[in-house]
């Protein structure tokens, strides 16, 4: 990874030597077979025997370059960038004097022939060394080494040709050289361009990373559930830690499950349904409330937040689920308060309200008759009073036993006071119905509680309204019930009596 402009330029030295040497070998090979040919051209006009030791010590030095450019490729981390450097650019001065010297020696400065041949050689050898453009002081070691002997000759030459022909080649030289500089800015301002760009990335891809770990462990830190899901197969592509923990699944049973397997209360279809909002584009998010099944069957209250990715290809859907199970907990306990006495556990007045008009639906279809008994215990006033609270709650707790006891699953019980409670009969043929009930509430209510193991007495007083022919709705069959219990306490109580219109003009 590139951490600053210091490791650019470290970067861009070590890629100009690997270059330099990679490309060196073959510029070897050119030199040698060039150099043989001259070398052959200029023997048969001079056969001086010295021809042949500047050749040998000429392959010396090249087979030497040869090996440095495979030390440097296996020995590359022994020594510093600017070591290699210097020794390849030894390696070109003494090429270049070589090549240089073999002119001065051994060429034949009576022959213009020959003159040409010593400058269109060099330069060609000069063409060919292009690799030695990637570093600017190594082409300008070259140059001016192999052709400065060749300008010497040409400008201190005989007449104007050869003069002609040094300014010329000096030109020549001073055009590639200026050339070379201008490669070598372009390299190095292409290479590090390139760095750059990659540092650039890297900072941003290590910037990424970051914010992928930070979120990762803020969606693991998160006890919600979070699943990416194939938005068409429905199968789970990715979840957090919070869906390992709360299902029981490890995160490759996990790779294969359909998230329908999980929410049970949504099939294919409804799930679809659940998301054409997010597919149209008319919502951005929708909810779902309903069970999740964990690996070993248990179920548990979720709520859910679906999202839907068109950006991903294919589309995602992001499900967020929270456990509600305490929450549900919570809601069904202020249910429970709102609809059940807390000491008898009987319903309460507000269930009897929210269940009597579907009862009434019931009875009108069926044409069926129903009854609202109304319910009061004789003497308790007296039991709380003298025996204190705790004993009073025993024995409400006691008589709602007895009258659970004497009903019908279909009947609904409830605690409508401090000693009064109401009973809904449902499916009843007639008001006779309603009156074999009261005379078992009746008996049973004759039979003391024991409480402490003391004896306590306390009767029953009933009063009853017959739906429909006292009232259709609650409001009048439970003021009518309370009218009538009111009657049999005045006719002696530890009795029933049934409403009448007769009651209302007394009233």
């Amino acid at each position: 990874m590139i951490d600053n402009l210091t490791d650019i330029t470290s970067l861009i030295k070590k890629r100009q030597l690997e270059q330099l040497f990679l490309r060196s070998k073959s510029t070897i090979l050119a030199l040698l077979i060039s150099c043989s040919i001259y070398i052959l051209l200029l023997y048969q006009h001079n056969k001086n025997s010295y021809l042949i030791v500047w050749y040998l010590i000429f392959i010396v030095v090249l087979s030497g370059r040869w090996l440095l450019a495979r030390h440097y490729k296996a020995r590359q981390q022994t020594f510093s960038l600017s070591f290699w450097l210097q020794i390849y650019r030894l390696g070109i001065l003494a090429t270049g004097l070589m090549i240089g010297s073999l002119n001065i020696l051994f060429f034949p400065s009576n022959s213009l022939n020959y003159l040409l041949l010593a400058i269109i050689f060099p330069f060609g050898i000069i063409v060919g060394a292009v690799t030695m453009l990637l570093d600017f002081l190594s082409f300008f070691i070259y140059s001016v080494t192999l052709m400065l002997p060749i300008v010497y000759q040409t400008t201190m030459g005989r007449d104007h040709s050869y003069f002609g022909t040094g300014a010329l080649t000096s030109i020549l030289i001073l055009f590639f050289l200026k050339f070379s500089k201008d490669y070598n800015g372009s390299f190095v301002s292409s290479l590090k361009l390139g760095y750059e760009n990659e540092m650039l990335l890297d900072q941003l891809q290590l910037e990424k990373n970051k914010l992928n770990n930070r979120l990762g462990r803020i969606l693991n830190d998160s006890s919600n559930e979070i699943y990416v899901v194939d938005a068409d197969s429905f199968i789970c592509l990715q979840v957090n830690r919070g869906v390992v923990e709360n299902l029981g699944y490890d995160a490759d049973e996990l790779a294969s499950i359909s998230i329908l397997e999980i929410f049970t209360k949504l099939d294919k279809e409804a799930l679809q349904n659940l998301i054409a909002p997010l597919t149209d584009g008319s919502k951005e998010f929708v909810m779902h409330q309903g069970e999740n099944r964990r690996k070993d069957g248990s179920l548990y209250p979720v709520e859910a937040r679906i999202q839907l990715s068109t950006e991903d290809s294919p589309p995602i859907i992001i499900i967020t689920v929270q456990n509600i199970s305490e929450r549900a907990e919570w809601e069904e306990k202020l249910i429970y308060q709102a609809n059940f006495d807390l000491l008898t556990g009987l319903p309460n007045r507000n269930y009897i309200q929210s269940v009597i008009t579907t009862a009434f639906t019931r009875a009108k279809r069926k044409k069926e008759k129903l009854a609202v008994l109304f319910l009061d215990l004789d003497n308790f006033k007296t039991i709380n009073d003298s025996l204190g609270h705790r004993i009073g709650d025993e024995v409400l707790k006691l008589t709602a036993e007895r009258i659970r006891n004497l009903l019908r699953e279909s009947d609904v019980p409830a605690r409508t006071g401090g000693d009064e409670f109401t009973i809904l009969l449902e499916g009843l043929q007639n008001a006779g119905a309603a009156s074999m009930i009261a005379e078992k509430l009746i008996e049973a209510f004759r039979q003391p509680f024991v409480v402490d193991e003391r004896e306590l007495f306390s009767t029953l007083s009933i009063g009853i309204s017959i739906f429909p022919d006292d009232g259709d709705s609650l409001e009048p069959l439970m003021k009518y019930a309370d009218m009538a219990m009111y009657q049999a306490k005045e006719s002696g109580r530890n009795k029933f009596c049934f409403f009448s219109k007769d009651m209302c003009k007394d009233a």
